[in-house]
């Protein structure tokens, strides 16, 4: 009996044992890893280095955008979210470090947390930044990322940036304040804001950076999925909370140049203090260099608000199809956007962050009558010497409509001297000839009607009309929408529904003056689009028969440009084309009941233009000139703009 009793004591004992074994041995075969990961991330912290931004540089190597150092104020994500673990160790380090009990540890403790959130809350003051929202980005954001791993991830365990871009004063008092051990889970860490030399000079072309969204993180095009990177390549790759990202210009264009890539620091804790385990540098995100000249920018953005009107001007090498200037007034300063956004934003009667060159859809006005011209000319319908009498009206039984600028007409006129004079009359009829499907056509080929191809996110393809277009927007059952002969006449003097942007009026004239050979205009030499190049079935007689018409507009007398150029003394032969296009007046939500009412007019008047190339003999500039709701006609608003536009061009070198 006793024998037996022993024998059931040593197997129940020899049963624990084994199974004492066993649990060992899952603990460290088959959690061993995790344990030891899990032990590893308690006392180790990685700490991401933001990596800095490319410069944007003009064509003459002037910086137009850079990063500047400055520090980031961060919290550690268990601070954050109040871990309770976490708040044990480090109760413990303190208990360990100051020799006191647990309670004057856990009072030590939560004095500090308190101090923290202090300084938390007064550097944020100080840089105007919403605390309590940046909390909750950081958290928020590293929740998603949990919720798609489905168990705990890496950026649970480091530290993240709540207040960025601080100056080096307040960075340098506040990692005192963290080094004297008053504060708990934050640190100071180097990182870089965004600066502008020229303020607003080129701001739309520019454009600015902005805090990421939540939707920018979410997005598989912009962040890595968790499953197709490990943590290490996804931490230096992906945005995190409070990452910049280019929102506008060329910094969203160019962002993935631009953008560095984050490094990091490994640390250890060791008897309450970091060892710095592995170190991997930050890299700089790649410089783009511009083809446009900021001093001439600088000169037009001045003579476009001398004229107290907003609108836009754009000059293009002819050669290589390079963007000199692009201006668009009014402009707001890039270093005070974060600051002034809402204003900005609310502006809905200037629209300051409208960027007018490449987004803003005008009737082009008279200025399309050169490309008409090239139209009848290379599809036959009219020859250099077919006449149309111009009585000052095209229908002598409709007298107050189709009617054109001169009230008595110019007699029998030709092309050269229609262009000259802008006949309406004489470019109604060609219209009738051509019809509204090869106007269209032919439209398109100059680029009108599709994007321009400089890559910037706001280009805006304007309107050219199609049947396609007609019948989508006016549907009538079986007997859609067609061409109408009024629908040609309009077109043919840039009216009705045709409709492009100051750039894409620029680049025609430049594809008149380089011989008939379209090049989408070149903007940024690093990260932008293909180009698009393709010779237009005209020929060079034709060419040179529209380019001796523009001539005479500026140099002639009776030329409708020639007495804005008249004495100018340029020292260099302008060809030019005025236009005043009739638009609908601008309104805006005055009242600001969230419609607009057809009586809230802000402005009326005409669009202004004047566009050119120069010197007639060998064109090495092309451009385009736009100035909204004046009174006036194109060579009075526009005009003025555009000789001191050649001026500039003159002085800076690019007419030699």
């Amino acid at each position: 009996m006793y024998k037996r009793r022993i024998k059931i004591f040593m197997g129940v004992v020899g049963l624990v044992f084994l199974v004492v074994v066993a649990k060992l041995g899952h603990l460290q075969i088959g959690l061993g890893k995790e344990l030891r990961r899990r032990y590893e991330e308690s006392i180790r912290s990685v700490q991401p280095l933001p990596g800095g931004r490319g410069k944007i540089i003009d064509r003459r190597g002037r910086i137009l955008a850079v990063d500047r150092p400055c520090r980031d104020f961060c919290l550690d994500y268990r601070f954050l979210t109040r871990d309770p673990k976490w708040i044990q160790r480090q109760q413990k380090q303190i208990e360990r470090a100051y020799g006191v009990s647990k309670e004057d540890a856990r009072r030590v403790y939560e004095r500090r947390a308190e101090y923290t959130w202090r300084l938390a809350d007064r550097i944020a003051g100080k840089m105007e930044a919403d605390l309590a929202e940046s909390v909750s980005d950081v958290v928020n954001a590293v929740q998603r990322i949990r919720r798609r791993v489905g168990s705990a991830v890496r950026e649970e365990f480091a530290d993240h940036p709540i207040v960025t871009g601080l100056d080096a004063e307040t960075g340098v008092a506040a990692e005192a304040e963290i080094d004297s051990d008053r504060t708990v889970g934050a640190s100071i860490r180097p990182s870089h804001k965004r600066f502008y030399p020229y303020g607003g000079l080129a701001c739309h072309i520019i454009g600015f950076t902005g805090p990421v969204t939540r939707e920018e993180l979410d997005d598989p095009n912009v962040n890595i999925p968790d499953d197709r990177a490990d943590w290490l390549t996804r931490m230096r790759s992906n945005y995190l909370a409070k990452d910049t990202i280019g929102k506008a210009g060329v910094e969203k264009m160019c962002e993935r140049r631009l953008r560095g890539r984050r490094g990091y620091r490994l640390r250890e804790r060791s008897d309450g203090r970091y060892a710095v385990l592995e170190y991997v540098p930050a890299g700089d995100g790649g410089d783009v260099h511009l083809t446009l000249d900021i001093k001439l920018q600088e000169a037009l953005t001045e003579r476009m608000m001398g004229t107290g009107h907003n609108g836009s001007a754009v000059v293009l090498s002819v050669p290589r199809g390079e963007v000199l200037a692009m201006v668009s007034v009014p402009v707001f300063d890039l270093n005070n956007y974060r600051r002034d956004s809402n204003t900005l934003f609310r502006d809905d009667v200037d629209l300051p962050l409208l960027n007018r060159a490449v987004t803003r859809r005008y009737p082009p006005g008279s200025t399309i009558k050169p490309l008409v011209a090239l139209a009848g000319l290379s599809t036959g319908r009219i020859t250099l010497d077919t006449p149309f009498h111009c009585s000052g009206r095209l229908l002598e039984n409709v007298p107050n409509k189709w009617r054109c600028a001169a009230r008595w007409g110019h007699a029998d006129i030709r092309l050269v001297r229609a262009i000259k004079k802008s006949c309406n009359v004489y470019f109604y009829h060609v219209g009738q000839l051509l019809a509204g499907a090869a106007l269209s056509d032919w439209f398109l080929m100059f680029g009108l009607g599709s994007r321009p191809g400089t890559g910037l996110p706001e280009e805006d393809p304007g309107l050219v009309p199609t049947k396609e277009w007609l019948a989508r927007e006016f549907p009538t059952g079986d007997d859609r929408r067609h061409f109408r002969v009024g629908d040609a006449r309009n077109m043919a003097i840039g009216q009705g529904y045709l409709a492009a942007t100051p750039l894409q009026v620029a680049n025609a004239i430049a594809t008149i003056a380089r011989d008939g050979r379209f090049l989408s205009p070149l903007l940024a030499l690093e990260g932008g689009p293909g180009r698009v190049r393709r010779d237009l079935p005209v020929l060079r007689e034709h060419l040179a028969a529209v380019r001796k018409g523009m001539y005479q507009v500026v140099n002639e007398d009776g030329g409708t440009g020639y007495q804005v150029f008249r004495g100018a003394d340029l020292g260099v032969k302008v060809c030019g084309k005025t236009g005043t296009a009739t638009t609908e007046p601008q309104r805006a939500d005055l009242n600001r009941d969230g419609k607009v009412d057809r009586g809230e007019i802000v402005r009326e008047g005409s669009m202004g233009w004047f566009v050119g190339f120069a010197p007639y003999e060998d064109p090495k500039i092309a451009f385009a000139v736009v100035v909204e709701y004046v009174d006036g006609g194109g060579s009075v608003t526009a005009g003025p703009v555009a000789v001191d536009l050649v001026r500039a061009c003159k002085r800076l070198g690019y007419l030699d």
